[in-house]
């Protein structure tokens, strides 16, 4: 009888119970509540406590226990709901296999055996020849399948927004762990969340910062970080002014109020002291409202209070996904953990992806320009066949897609459904939709939603993929199957942000969202102090900033924010570990060329697209692997090749400016590979790596003055005058 039957048996008399107590005493066992059901059930089938089979059952429960790898417990004689029903599966496999064994022939040895066949009770005679006949039948059907041409299945699988598994770090265990409490649910007021969620969110954000900084200078053998409640704690109390010449470094968010700056974390607050000619600020980023820094310097008390005096502020530093992924647990459900996997069978192939953005379909010329994209996609990677070729490319569309006052979103779609079913490509290729925030409703909080499939014309519905046929808007939970109705390339509706999560491990990440614009809306400290060294492009200083703070949007849970986000949903804007690749969809207003940059590991790719000049340009980015094999991390790394096809290029010609793969892999292989790369010794490496971002002909000022222009409220001297109530 299959084991999963044998679940559901109902417990028999307390003396059942009594005679299971007695039996499992003499094994040395000890059962949990939840197992008594199952075990109860056995003991009445097998025919009591002193039976051969049941006696045989307990052996087998022990052996189990006794090879787990548990220490020396009461842990590993405790017999579990889910260990019984894995002994009662495995038993019953072993069975169906002895009893397929004994039914079909042997062959190969050259004579005839009389067959046996193994009857169980109640099983008439002739039975066996049904069985024998199914199961040939059986064999005949697998055999043509295996003939048959086998459908193309993506190494990848999408994870929404809404379903991104939760980070948290104990910092009293100091390990991770995933919280099964996420944003998944349709209900506003849960995505929401309450007051506490919000407060978690923030100090989440706090300790998973706080953590890569603890390693990295425990590992550099600098002292130790001090918490603000420690450090007002050493104030002698006395009105009289008093210096402290001991020096310490502070881990906070930075905060303006009426004073000036303040640097807070979950233990307190301290106004700062930022002299302009004396504190070295770190220019390799930005500072924004709620970012998290690290001010170095010595704190003053005065009448008024305590001030803390800095030397230095720094961004923190930032840590290669490999260092990170080491300290990692096992990702939630299975599927690739944050660890790559290695060994030849592991190595996926290269994975082509073709990044279009702002495509405003009610511009003339994009739906053109679309078209050769596509064309170039399908020649590059195999040809026209569905079936032929081996390479499966990505190509993802960003929006916005209408303009204001042309079409509406579902026009627009309408529109590329008309091109989709003209160009029919192979569906071996998929194509990703992520929606940008003009897209879906009037919606200001992030993450944003994917398309309701009521709410895209019927056109598409053919070439949607089989997981975003639901109705629910975050039902894109795996995309499985990579199928649609009309066979060519499938059409998934993605959140934004949403991720692609590689069978290898590697991990790439999509946003539309204007990153640029945002982060002068919240600068501070924009005209610090630099260094001899030339002024580096805004694009590449937000970008690093987004990987010193593990976060997209690290403003995003402050009141006064441009994007603020689902507090239950702030994890899924974070960067822990860094993913291999960010494809991001930007603006064109601060930007003259294709971004792409790259720091410890994870590269920032952004085509240029400006559809006020009809121009379009497409990033193509080629996902692959370097060195298989081996059981050193380093030794399997994500190899990327990027380019970028203008209008006026013909299809394949790379961007002058562009820098090549090879010189890119030079300077990562200058970083360290185990610790943070974000070091102040280490400055002229960093101007090197800069070259990697296509450089700017507008200077930072004249960005700064072009956002106040626009109207902005901030301005150089001026810091926000609104008092605002504790991050913590």
């Amino acid at each position: 009888m299959p084991g999963n039957q044998r679940f559901g048996r109902s417990a028999t008399t307390g003396n059942h119970r009594r005679q299971l107590a007695r039996a499992c005493k003499k094994f040395g066992l000890l059962v949990q509540p939840s197992a008594l059901k199952v075990l109860a059930g056995e003991l009445e089938a097998r025919g009591g406590a002193e039976s051969a089979g049941f006696l045989e059952f307990l052996a087998l429960c022990r052996d189990r226990l006794a090879s787990s790898p548990r220490g020396p417990s009461s842990s590993s004689r405790l017999l579990s709901l889910s260990l019984v029903e894995e002994v009662l599966t495995e038993e019953d496999q072993r069975k169906e296999g002895h009893r397929q064994d004994a039914i079909l022939p042997r062959s190969g040895t050259g004579s005839k055996r009389s067959k046996v066949v193994l009857r169980e009770e109640g099983e008439r005679p002739g039975e066996e020849e049904a069985q024998s006949r199914a199961l040939s039948a059986t064999g005949r059907r697998r055999g043509s399948a295996t003939k048959a041409p086998t459908s193309y299945r993506p190494p990848w699988k999408i994870v929404s927004a809404f379903e991104t598994p939760r980070l948290v770090y104990d910092s009293l265990r100091r390990r991770f762990r995933y919280d099964p409490k996420d944003g998944s649910s349709s209900s506003s007021s849960l995505l929401m969340g309450t007051a506490s969620d919000l407060m978690d969110a923030r100090i989440q954000r706090y300790e998973l910062v706080k953590q890569k900084v603890d390693r990295h200078r425990e590992h550099h053998r600098e002292s130790p970080l001090t918490t603000i409640d420690r450090l007002l704690g050493t104030a002698s109390g006395k009105a009289h002014a008093k210096i402290h010449t001991t020096e310490r470094t502070l881990l906070g968010m930075l905060r303006s109020h009426q004073g000036g700056l303040e640097l807070e974390d979950p233990t307190g607050s301290v106004p700062l002291r930022i002299d302009p000619t004396a504190t070295a600020l770190d220019d390799r980023g930005v500072f924004l409202e709620g970012s998290l820094v690290l001010a170095t310097g010595s704190h003053e008390e005065s009448p008024s209070g305590t001030v803390f005096s800095c030397r230095s502020v720094e961004l923190p530093p930032l840590e290669p996904r490999e260092t990170t992924a080491r300290i990692l647990p096992p990702p939630p459900g299975g599927g690739p953990s944050g660890r790559r996997a290695h060994g030849p069978e592991a190595v996926e192939s290269p994975v082509p992806i073709y990044a279009l953005s702002n495509l405003c379909l009610d511009e003339a010329g994009c739906l053109e320009r679309v078209g050769a994209v596509v064309d170039r996609m399908v020649r590059e990677t195999g040809g026209d066949g569905s079936s032929s070729g081996t390479v499966g490319a990505v190509l993802v569309l960003f929006g916005n897609f209408g303009t204001p006052g042309g079409l509406s979103t579902a026009a627009a779609l309408d529109e590329l459904a008309t091109l989709l079913a003209e160009k029919k490509i192979p569906a071996r290729h998929s194509v990703l939709l992520v929606p940008g925030p003009a897209d879906v409703g009037s919606n200001a909080c992030w993450p944003l939603p994917a398309w309701d499939r009521r709410e895209t014309p019927s056109s598409l519905h053919p070439f949607l993929a089989g997981g975003s046929n639901s109705g629910s808007s975050n039902s894109n939970r795996g995309h499985h199957p990579h199928s649609n109705a009309s066979g060519t390339a499938a059409v998934h509706l993605c959140t934004n942000p949403c991720r692609l999560d590689f069978s290898d491990g590697r991990r790439v990440v999509l946003l539309r969202k204007d990153l640029v614009r945002e982060s002068l809306r919240h600068r501070l400290l924009a005209d610090g102090p630099r260094r001899d060294s030339p002024e580096r492009p805004l694009a590449s200083m937000v970008l690093y900033h987004a990987l010193s703070q593990s976060h997209l949007s690290p403003h995003s849970l402050l009141a006064p924010s441009s994007g603020p986000v689902y507090w239950r949903c702030d994890h899924s804007m974070g960067l822990v570990p860094l993913p291999d690749l960010v494809v991001l969809g930007l603006d064109a207003e601060y930007l003259e060329e294709g971004v792409h940059y790259g720091r410890a590991g994870c590269r920032f790719v952004a085509p240029l697209s400006n559809p006020s000049r009809g121009e379009w340009q497409c990033a193509v980015a080629v996902l692959g692997r370097t060195g298989a094999g081996g059981t050193d991390p380093s030794a399997v790394r994500a190899g990327l090749h990027v380019e970028f096809d203008n209008d006026d290029e013909s299809d394949g010609e790379s961007d002058g400016e562009s820098e090549s793969d090879d010189e890119m892999e030079g300077r990562e292989r200058e970083e360290p590979g185990d610790e943070a790369t974000a070091n102040k010794e280490n400055d002229d490496d960093d101007d090197d790596d800069d070259s990697s971002l296509e450089p700017t002909q507008a200077t930072d000022r004249d960005i700064f003055e072009r956002y106040r222009a626009l109207g902005g409220t901030q301005t150089d001297t001026q810091l926000s005058q609104s008092t605002q109530l504790s991050a913590y």
